[in-house]
């Protein structure tokens, strides 16, 4: 008979992780949802700000997540140069909206190998990691590890602060009318490439925040970019291209699976559960949870 105690730890440790990976997938699916452009570089740069956490306490001495004033102003700047000078001139020569994604598949896919050499050579293939800044917090039976706590409340304070952006600014609302229809943006006045640009800013910001976050309970290798883009690829489809809350939803659902899948069955199994829940939900609601960003 299952204890309910396991039960109860096993739901913690999924939610706690879940949240991690909602975070992780909200730039590849603002990306994505806005711009209709699959960036296989996002894994890469979400290894870039694990690494920005790592540099920010072993050579500075502070906090990781103070590694976001780093990432903050390069995602920025990293999305915004990419865009108006290599990925907007790759969007223009395309003659059709079929060239244009598989042109823009190849060229993020180019960027995520050249970081990845880049990343192998100056970092090595070691693994580094940051050490349990505060103790576990036991709660009678259960225990809930502190740096997974704060990276989940890190993870939900930064999807919330997406969504407010969204839905309450007037740049989160061309956001939105890009997506539903340019025409109709064009005629208002609104530039649909100067949207684009400031979404896949976004985009590669958040992969590098999430990133800082993640640094707080994942090993950190050059590796690790290609586990968490298999990851985001199954929040995203889960949650709805560019939905902020159904991709904070669907990385909570991936983490409570995994969680139960190494409970009930074996941990050595849990990270095939990403595949099954992607093809699962491509066949019965290709839409995702919640549907795309409206």
């Amino acid at each position: 008979m299952l204890d309910f105690t396991l039960l109860v730890q096993a739901s913690i440790n999924g939610l706690l992780i879940g949240g991690v990976y909602g975070l992780a997938s909200l730039g590849l699916s603002l990306i994505w949802g806005v711009m209709k452009v699959v960036n296989l570089a996002h894994g890469v740069f979400i290894m870039l700000g694990a690494y920005l956490g790592y540099g920010m306490y072993h050579l500075l001495g502070l906090h990781p997540l103070l590694g976001m004033i780093i990432a903050i102003p390069l995602g920025a700047g990293a999305g915004f140069l990419s865009y108006r000078y290599l990925l907007h001139r790759i969007m223009e020569a395309a003659s059709s909206e079929l060239e244009m994604e598989m042109m823009c598949l190849l060229f993020t896919f180019g960027i995520s190998i050249i970081i990845y050499g880049t990343a192998l050579n100056i970092w090595g293939s070691d693994i580094r990691g940051i050490p349990a800044l505060l103790p576990t917090l036991f709660l009678g039976e259960l225990d809930v590890p502190s740096s997974r706590l704060i990276a989940f409340a890190s993870a939900l304070g930064l999807g919330l602060i997406l969504l407010v952006v969204l839905k309450k600014t007037f740049t989160g609302k061309a956001i939105r009318a890009v997506t539903q229809n340019r025409a109709y943006v064009m005629l208002n006045g609104i530039d649909p490439v100067k949207i684009y640009q400031i979404a896949f800013s976004i985009g590669i910001t958040y992969a590098l925040m999430a990133g800082v976050v993640i640094s707080l309970i994942s090993p950190i290798t050059p590796f690790m970019g290609g586990y968490y883009l298999l990851k985001c690829f199954t929040v995203v489809v889960l949650g709805g291209l560019g939905n902020p809350l159904g991709t904070f939803l669907g990385g909570l659902i991936l983490g409570l699976a995994e969680s139960y899948t190494s409970l009930f069955a074996t941990y050595a199994i849990s990270p095939a559960v990403a595949f099954i829940t992607l093809i699962l939900i491509l066949i019965f609601r290709p839409g995702g949870i919640l549907g795309t960003l409206r």
